[in-house]
C-alpha cells in the first residue's frame, strides 16, 4: 500500500513538473514575441533625440575602444566597463553609426519588457502580464531619454531583472543551472553599473541563503559561482591589458571622492505636500520629466496650471516617495509569502537593492530608471484585488488613459524634434534650436583635417562621436566632480602636444552644476590665453550655443588697460543709479579677460582713463555680449562706444558699436574696435569706454563688456 501511494505521489509531481515546464515554455515564447513588438513599436521614433554626455560618452567610449584606446587608462570614465564592452562589440560587427545604437537601445529595452512579462507571470495571469508590459511601455515614455540611449543605467537595470528572474525560477524549480544564471546576470549588472549592479549582486545573494529550508548552501555557491565566473573574466581582461589599477582609480575611486567634495542635487522635500514648493521650483528642471518641459516647457511654466496651483509639485512628491510607500505596501506579505513563493519576496529584494543604489543626484532621470521594479512590485500587491471585475475595469480604463495621454505627448514630441542633423556617424533628429548649430559645428569639423584630434568641452562626447573622431585628452568629460588640478593640467598639456586640435566649446552647461570657469579655473584661464573664438554657431533665444575656437595669434606688444590701468581709472553712471550697482569690473568671459560694465536702464556707465598718446598709438579691444548668454530669451541691447575727451574741446565719438544679439545673430561675436590715437598724440585725453543701456531694460552687471582692452603701438616702418 505504501509502495502504491509513493508511485502516485512520484507520478503526481512529475506530471506538476511537466506541467511547469509546459507553462514555462510558453511563457517564454510570449515572451519572446512582446521583445519583437516592443522593438517594433520604437523604430518610427529610434533617432528621435540628442543626449550630448552620457549618450554621447558611451558611444565614443566604445568607439575608442575599436580605436585600440584602452578604458580608464587612455579614457577617463566613471562607469564600470559593461555598456562599453557590449557597445563596443555591437559597432565592430554592424558598424559604428548613431542608427546601430539606437537599434540596440531598443533592443535592450524590448528585452526588458520580455522580461517583466515573466516577471509578472509570477503573479498574474497573461492578461495581467501583457497589462504590465503596456504599462512599462507608457513609462518608456516619460523615461526619456532613459532607453532612447544607449546607457549605463539601463543596461544594469534589464540585467538586474534578469537575473532576478532566473534566481527567482531557481528556486521554485530547484534548478541549479537557473541559479547560475541569475549569478552570472547579476555580476553583469555590476559590469554594467556598479552601484545598482552591486547592490542587486548583494541582496539576491542574501535571499538565496534566507528562502527555502533546505539547500542553502548548495543554492549559494552555484549563486555565486555564476557571479564569479562573470566577474572573474572581467577581471583578468583587465589585469592582462593592465588597465585593472586603472578601473580602481577612475570607477571606484574618483566617484567616492566626488561624492565627498561635490553637493549634488539631493530629493524634494516631502512637506509641504499641497503647497508650491521654492525649492522643488527652483531645481523643478531636474526634477520634472525632460520630455515634458522638452515639449511643453514655455508653454507649461506660463501656464495657469504652473503659477497658480501646487499640482506639479504635489504629483512630483508623490513620484518620488512613492516606491518606499510601496516598499512598505509589500512587507506584510513578505512572511507569507516565504515558504509557499519565494519569487514574490524576490522582486521586494531587487526594489529595495535598486533604491538602495538611488544615490545622488536625486534627480528624474536618476530614480524613473529604477521605476520598471516599483512598477512590477506595485502589480504584485495589488494582485489579489484584479479578482474583481470593478477593479480589473478601472485598472484597463486607467492603462487606456494613461496610454492615450502619453500618444500625444509622443506625437508633440516628435513634431518638435523633427530637424534632421546629418554627420559621418549618422543622422538624429532634435528640435531646431540645436539641430542648427550641431550641423553648423559638424559641417565645420568636416571642413578639417580627417587626422585633427577634436576637444569639445566641458562635456560633450556626442559631438565627437558624430564627427567620427577621436578625443585630443581622455577627459571627455570635464564636469565639477573630479581632482580638478590634475585633470586641469592633463588637458591643458594634451592641447599643447596637438596645436592641430579643432576645439569647441558648449556654452549650455547643466543648471545644477557650477559654471566651467569655477570648477576648472586653470584650464578655462588657459583656453583664454590660448584660443580665441573663431565662430558662434547657434545662440537663438531657447536654442543651443556652440563656440568654436582658433589658436590665438602672438599678440602684439601692447599696454593692458586693465589691472593697475583700470584700478586708477574713473568709473561713473550716468544718470546716477541708487543703490548703485556694480559698474565695472575685470572678469573672464569665452574667451577673453574683459572688463564687464554694467547697464543702466536708458543710461550709461563709463570708464575713462587719463593718459597721453603717441604717435602710432591705437586704443584696440572687441565690444560683445557675453557668449555664455546667448539663447537667453530676452537679452535687451546695447551700444558701446569710445569718446575721446580733450581738454576744454568737444568729445569726439571716435567709434561705436550696437549690439542686439537677439535679432541680429551676426552680434553674437566679439565685434573688433580698434581706434587710431595719433591725432591726439602729446597731448593729455581722457579714453572714455562708454556702455549705454536700452530704455527699461533692468541692470544688468554681466550682460557686455570690452575683451581685452589695450593700448598698441604700431610704428611706421
Amino acid at each position: 500500500m505504501w509502495a502504491a501511494a509513493a508511485q502516485v505521489s512520484t507520478a503526481a509531481r512529475a506530471g506538476r513538473d511537466v506541467s511547469a515546464v509546459r507553462s514555462l515554455r510558453r511563457d517564454l515564447g510570449v515572451a519572446a514575441v512582446v521583445v519583437v513588438a516592443v522593438v517594433l513599436v520604437q523604430m518610427p521614433l529610434r533617432l528621435v533625440g540628442v543626449n550630448p554626455m552620457d549618450e554621447g560618452g558611451v558611444l565614443q567610449f566604445s568607439a575608442d575602444l575599436l580605436r585600440g584606446r584602452h578604458l580608464y587608462a587612455d579614457v577617463a570614465v566613471y562607469a564600470f566597463p559593461g555598456v562599453f564592452w557590449l557597445t563596443a562589440g555591437i559597432f565592430h560587427v554592424f558598424g559604428t553609426t548613431i542608427e546601430v545604437a539606437r537599434m540596440a537601445a531598443a533592443v535592450v529595452f524590448g528585452l526588458l519588457c520580455g522580461v517583466v512579462y515573466l516577471l509578472a507571470r509570477w503573479s498574474h495571469g497573461p492578461r495581467g502580464a501583457i497589462a504590465i508590459v503596456l504599462a512599462m511601455i507608457v513609462y518608456r515614455v516619460w523615461a526619456f531619454p532613459h532607453w532612447q540611449m544607449l546607457n549605463y543605467s539601463s543596461l544594469a537595470v534589464l540585467f538586474a531583472l534578469a537575473a532576478t528572474w532566473a534566481t527567482g525560477e531557481g528556486l521554485a524549480r530547484e534548478r541549479t543551472a537557473a541559479l547560475v544564471a541569475g549569478g552570472a546576470l547579476a555580476a553583469a549588472a555590476i559590469l554594467a553599473k556598479q552601484d545598482s549592479g552591486g547592490t542587486t549582486a548583494i541582496l539576491l545573494g542574501l535571499a538565496v541563503l534566507a528562502l527555502g529550508p533546505a539547500g542553502r548552501v548548495r543554492r549559494a555557491v552555484a549563486f555565486a559561482s555564476g557571479g564569479a565566473l562573470v566577474l572573474g573574466a572581467a577581471a583578468a581582461y583587465l589585469v592582462a591589458t593592465g588597465t585593472f589599477g586603472d578601473l580602481v582609480r577612475e570607477a571606484v575611486l574618483a566617484p567616492l571622492n566626488g561624492a565627498r567634495t561635490f553637493e549634488y542635487l539631493g530629493r524634494p522635500a516631502l512637506l509641504p505636500l499641497a503647497g508650491r514648493d521654492a525649492a522643488l521650483r527652483r531645481h523643478v528642471l531636474s526634477y520634472a520629466p525632460p520630455i515634458l518641459l522638452d515639449t511643453y516647457g514655455v508653454t507649461f511654466f506660463q501656464s495657469a496650471l504652473y503659477r497658480q496651483t501646487a499640482v506639479l509639485d504635489a504629483l512630483l512628491k508623490v513620484f518620488y516617495y512613492a516606491p518606499w510607500a510601496v516598499v512598505l505596501a509589500a512587507l506584510p506579505g513578505l512572511r507569507r509569502r516565504q515558504g509557499r513563493a519565494p519569487r514574490a519576496v524576490l522582486l521586494l529584494v531587487q526594489t529595495v537593492a535598486f533604491l538602495v543604489a538611488f544615490n545622488l543626484p536625486h534627480d528624474w532621470a536618476h530614480l524613473v530608471v529604477f521605476y520598471p521594479a516599483v512598477l512590477l512590485l506595485a502589480a504584485q500587491v495589488l494582485a489579489p484585488l484584479a479578482r474583481w471585475r470593478v477593479v480589473r475595469g478601472l485598472a484597463w480604463t486607467g492603462l487606456a488613459g494613461a496610454t492615450a495621454a502619453s500618444l500625444l505627448v509622443v506625437r508633440d514630441f516628435a513634431a518638435a524634434y523633427a530637424t534632421p542633423v546629418h554627420a559621418p556617424a549618422g543622422t538624429l533628429y532634435t528640435r531646431p534650436g540645436l539641430a542648427q548649430p550641431l550641423q553648423e559645428a559638424l559641417d565645420r569639423i568636416a571642413a578639417t583635417p580627417a587626422s585633427a584630434p577634436l576637444a569639445s568641452l566641458p562635456y560633450y562626447p556626442l559631438l565627437d562621436f558624430l564627427a567620427l573622431r577621436a578625443g585630443v585628452t581622455r577627459h571627455y568629460i570635464v564636469w565639477p566632480a573630479g581632482p580638478a588640478s590634475d585633470r586641469d593640467q592633463e588637458v591643458i598639456a594634451d592641447l599643447e602636444r596637438h596645436p592641430d586640435a579643432v576645439v569647441v566649446y558648449n556654452a549650455n552647461e547643466f543648471p545644477q552644476f557650477p559654471r566651467f570657469r569655477e570648477y576648472a579655473p586653470r584650464l578655462f584661464a588657459h583656453l583664454i590665453d590660448a584660443y580665441e573664438i573663431d565662430r558662434v554657431f547657434g545662440g537663438d533665444p531657447g536654442g543651443a550655443t556652440i563656440i568654436l575656437l582658433r589658436r590665438r595669434p602672438p599678440a602684439a606688444e601692447s599696454r593692458s588697460l586693465l589691472g593697475d590701468a583700470f584700478a586708477h581709472a574713473d568709473v561713473t553712471a550716468s544718470p546716477p543709479t541708487s543703490p548703485p550697482p556694480v559698474l565695472a569690473r575685470e572678469v573672464q568671459w569665452p574667451f577673453e579677460h574683459v572688463l564687464a560694465m554694467s547697464t543702466v536702464p536708458g543710461g550709461a556707465v563709463t570708464v575713462r582713463y587719463p593718459l597721453t598718446a603717441s604717435a602710432g598709438d591705437h586704443f584696440q579691444a572687441a565690444c560683445g555680449i557675453d557668449p555664455e548668454r546667448f539663447g537667453e530669451t530676452w537679452l535687451p541691447p546695447v551700444r558701446c562706444r569710445v569718446v575721446i575727451e580733450r581738454g576744454e574741446g568737444a568729445p569726439v565719438d571716435a567709434a561705436h558699436v550696437d549690439l542686439d544679439p537677439l535679432r541680429r545673430p551676426e552680434d553674437r561675436r566679439w565685434v573688433p574696435i580698434d581706434v587710431d590715437l595719433t591725432p591726439w598724440a602729446g597731448t593729455p585725453i581722457g579714453l572714455v569706454l562708454r556702455l549705454e543701456g536700452a530704455a527699461g531694460a533692468p541692470p544688468d552687471p554681466n550682460l557686455a563688456g570690452w575683451a581685452a582692452p589695450r593700448i598698441t603701438s604700431v610704428r611706421a616702418p
